[in-house]
């Protein structure tokens, strides 16, 4: 080394030590007697026992509910508690852990570019066999904290010389902001190794031995075990402290350096070779390659004010530092909303004063934090949730490294930010012990600090999660045979690893699975199968799919015996469409779940009311509307069942029957088919009522075409109105609805207003009218009305193109006062609230509400 390197290494290790542990008679231990950095440090298990005593308390109540809870909040600890189980049971058995069909079943997926927590996987399978699954992993949640702690604090105590604020850089980085907020990826909590690949990088080049080397190769390596994500991320500093050991060196000394740094290089190779070719294999030989990378790195980047604001696990959040910091907080995008890499205003003014300080055995250091937080800005600047896009940030020289792509967001950077500024406060609490004499002093200072670091960085009451499964589903435990399970809502990012952990109780495959990366092939039965296509999205509502019975045979053929709705996670519309399709009674319903089978049989999960044929029957009807007018449409949605196999092409007839029995209008459609045994089927049948229809009540019947034998089955009664407007107006909204006609009365301080709406296309949306009656002078509204057709029975989506669909409105006059009002008209989508333009005359431009008439109220 030449003089310059040497200076530095004696002012590290001879630096004041009064505060060290080892004092004798009150007075500082001499720099000469101190023990070399290097060797085993007898305090290094009490300092671990006190971080992971410290871990329970910074994180209760996790360790008072170590087998009942999950330390942890948000649903990727439910994927990740399914890999630890899966894999385990995978290795135990024999079988390949990177594929599965116990999840996307029955094609199965690869696990390949699963984010897999090998390291806490292979420690959590002895430990869950003597403590049980959950308490394990709370267990080594807890040890993993403490173990960060304790790895740092080696790294400080070789770097700083100095016992005590080796314990408060240790403290720091164990209960890292950043880290604490990534408690449902145990995956990425694991940081011990990178603090000691440090440490034996740097012992490698000062001794240029083999141990040193093999050790700091076993450390990184390790860190791709706990992930390869991280693992990219611990290349940033590594690499910037590997170039500042070798910058002061000769040539000679540096050109062994490296020799034994790429022995370290090797062994990291060597060791990640096992999890890494599979990984290489399966890249190299699929389809799609390109699908690995998901970028997000223009919308999730770190928020610079994110820095400075407190984390939202502080206990005093709520109740005060919202006030304060709460503007902030909703600026941020959701990734600094949940994961906050607040530096702690005591830490960032020690970090200060340790770059000045310590000056220039700092600037490592300094140079290492810059470049962390400049690559977690991101691409573009975000500023209190404000981007600047023309700041030119240094991401963008990288942003197309391959290997920084596969981090998917920039603000997961900071996960090891908390490395360099865990150093540097330890340089600033070194410079400012250095200026208190007496021992007793610098200790109760080292615990001030300690004090303040922790109430900065407390994160209780820690969030945990409920380890509950819904008791119908852990009954399945005691089933003997295997069969598959698909659940309702499907949801990718969400729903689905709840299901996943579900299964870790029951143990049977689910159609539903959450990967890291979805291949595209695990979806071929979410393709093949019509209705699982059209269940995919998270949001879909309606089903179309007219064959119910021949759906749900493709599932049981597939041994997919179950279908379960989970009432908690359905949007609002998802459960009552799906009862309706699915048609049959359930197997179990209770406050959580409604299960039905997938292979119903009649007279059991459905009942056939009323028979058309000696094999088709009617399940339910309805009948909508109940009222039409001339050239209106009544319509039935019908549900047919089967008792045995039919052919398809049978026709069925609507009839309106007066009130003698005859036969006024009949309208006959075929039904649908072929026709298995126990097959279900759903049918829409239509009735346009003919002007010749004398208005009245009429039974509404239905009956096949070519069974006489079999009686009509009375649908209901329906009502024809005669169609008799008295005002034109010729308004039509977007190709959509016209107004053809209407009526208006003035009767009981009241407008009753009939519309005669026409159906000009099909249409996909629900619209809802308005009616407005307006103060022409003022502008003001005076009365109105907001609904959707009928009452919310007759939605625009089930009108059919010409149909005509007749509306009565009331709008009550009692506080309006006399005078001249116009009645203005207008129809908009009810997701957007976006109104639809309306033409009322070819000479007038679009509007969105129409001026029908003016009413006089007396």
């Amino acid at each position: 080394m030449d003089a310059q390197a040497t200076a530095e290494q004696e002012a590290l290790e001879t630096a004041p030590s009064a505060c060290d542990p080892d004092r004798r008679s009150g007075q500082a231990v001499s720099p000469t007697s101190r023990s070399h950095p290097q060797q085993r440090d007898r305090w290094l298990v009490p300092v671990a026992l006190l971080y992971l005593f410290l871990a329970a308390l910074m994180t209760w109540p996790v360790a008072a509910n170590l087998s009942s809870m999950i330390a942890g909040e948000g649903v990727d600890i439910y994927s990740h508690l399914w890999t630890f189980h899966w894999v385990r049971d995978a290795l135990l058995s024999g079988q390949s852990p990177y594929f599965t069909t116990q999840i996307f079943y029955p094609t199965g997926v690869s696990l390949a570019n699963h984010n897999i927590a090998w390291l806490q996987i292979l420690l959590w399978i002895p430990l869950q066999a003597v403590l049980g699954s959950i308490a394990a992993y709370n267990m080594l949640f807890l040890v993993v904290l403490a173990a960060n702690g304790a790895a740092m604090y080696l790294l400080a105590r070789e770097i700083l010389g100095n016992r005590a604020v080796a314990f408060v850089s240790g403290l720091i980085f164990a209960f890292w902001p950043y880290v604490l907020t990534q408690n449902e990826h145990p995956n990425f909590l694991f940081v011990a190794w990178v603090p000691l690949a440090l440490l034996f990088s740097r012992r490698t080049v000062q001794k240029q031995r083999f141990q040193p080397a093999l050790l700091a190769g076993i450390c990184l390596a390790l860190t791709g075990w706990v992930r390869w994500q991280l693992l990219v991320i611990a290349a940033i500093p590594v690499t910037i402290y590997g170039l500042a050991l070798l910058w002061p060196q000769s040539w000679t000394d540096r050109q062994k350096s490296v020799h034994w740094l790429l022995l370290a290089g090797g062994v990291t190779a060597v060791l990640l070779l096992p999890i890494a070719i599979p990984v290489a294999t399966y890249q190299l030989r699929r389809d799609n390659p390109e699908d690995l990378y998901l970028d997000e790195h223009a919308q999730k980047q770190t928020d610079l004010l994110a820095y400075v604001t407190p984390s939202p696990l502080h206990p005093l959040w709520d109740s005060t530092l919202t006030a304060v910091f709460g503007p902030f907080h909703d600026n941020f995008d959701i990734q600094n909303q949940q994961r906050r890499p607040f530096l702690g205003y005591s830490v960032l003014l020690l970090a200060l004063v340790g770059a000045v300080a310590a000056y220039p055995h700092s600037r490592t250091w300094s140079f290492m934090a810059v470049v962390l937080v400049l690559l977690a800005l991101g691409p573009i600047l975000r500023i209190n949730g404000v981007l600047y896009p023309e700041v030119p940030m240094p991401y963008r020289l990288l942003a197309d490294n391959p290997l920084l792509r596969l981090l998917r967001l920039t603000d997961r950077i900071n996960i090891l930010l908390g490395l360099p500024i865990s150093l540097l406060a330890g340089f600033g609490c070194r410079a400012i012990l250095q200026k208190v004499k007496r021992p007793s002093r610098q200790t109760a200072l080292v615990g001030v600090i300690s004090v303040l670091v922790l109430a900065e960085y407390a994160a209780f009451p820690y969030p945990v999660s409920s380890t509950a499964v819904p008791a119908w589903l852990a009954e399945l435990e005691q089933q003997p045979d295997d069969f598959a399970l698909l659940h309702l809502p499907n949801h990718e990012h969400e729903f689905n690893k709840f299901y996943m952990y579900y299964q870790t109780v029951h143990g049977q495959p689910l159609v539903n699975g959450k990967v890291a990366r979805i291949p595209r092939e695990a979806l071929a039965s979410w393709e093949e199968v019509p209705l699982l296509a059209e269940l995919q999205s998270e949001a879909a509502v309606q089903i179309k799919r007219q064959d119910i019975g021949r759906q749900l045979s493709l599932l049981h053929e597939a041994d997919v015996r179950y279908i379960v709705l989970h009432k908690a996670l359905a949007a609002p519309g998802q459960m009552a469409a799906w009862r309706d399709w699915l048609t049959m009674t359930p197997i179990h319903e209770d406050e959580q779940l409604v299960v039905y089978t997938t292979n119903p049989t009649a007279g059991q999960e459905y009942e056939l009311t009323t028979m058309l044929t000696p094999e088709i029957g009617l399940v339910r009807w309805t009948v909508n509307p109940d009222t039409a007018v001339a050239n209106g449409i009544i319509k039935v949605d019908a549900r047919l069942g089967s008792r045995a196999a039919a052919s398809a092409g049978r026709e069925a007839c609507l009839q309106l029957r007066d009130e003698t029995n005859h036969i006024v209008q009949v309208q006959c459609q075929v039904l649908p088919g072929p026709w298995q045994a126990n097959d279900l089927w759903q049918m829409s049948a239509e009735l346009p009522v003919e002007t010749a229809v004398p208005p009245g009540q009429y039974k509404l019947t239905w009956q096949a075409a070519t069974e006489s034998n079999f009686e009509a089955t009375v649908l209901g009664t329906v009502t024809v109105e005669a169609y008799t407007p008295e005002a034109t107006a010729q308004v039509n909204w977007a190709d959509k609805i016209s107004l053809p006609a209407y009526d208006f009365a003035l009767e009981n301080e009241a407008l009753h207003l009939t519309f005669y709406w026409q159906a000009e296309a099909a249409m996909n949306q629900s619209y809802k009218f308005f009616v407005h009656l307006v103060d022409p002078a003022s502008g003001e509204v005076v009365a109105q009305v907001d609904a959707a057709p009928r009452g919310w029975s007759y939605l625009t989506t089930a009108w059919a193109p010409g149909e005509r669909v007749h509306e009565t409105v009331v709008l009550s006059l009692a506080d309006v006062p006399a005078g001249t009002y116009d009645l203005s008209v207008g129809w908009y989508d009810e997701a957007t609230g976006i109104r639809l333009t309306a033409v009322s005359n070819p000479n007038t431009p679009a509007e969105t509400a129409v001026l029908l008439t003016q009413i006089t109220v007396p």
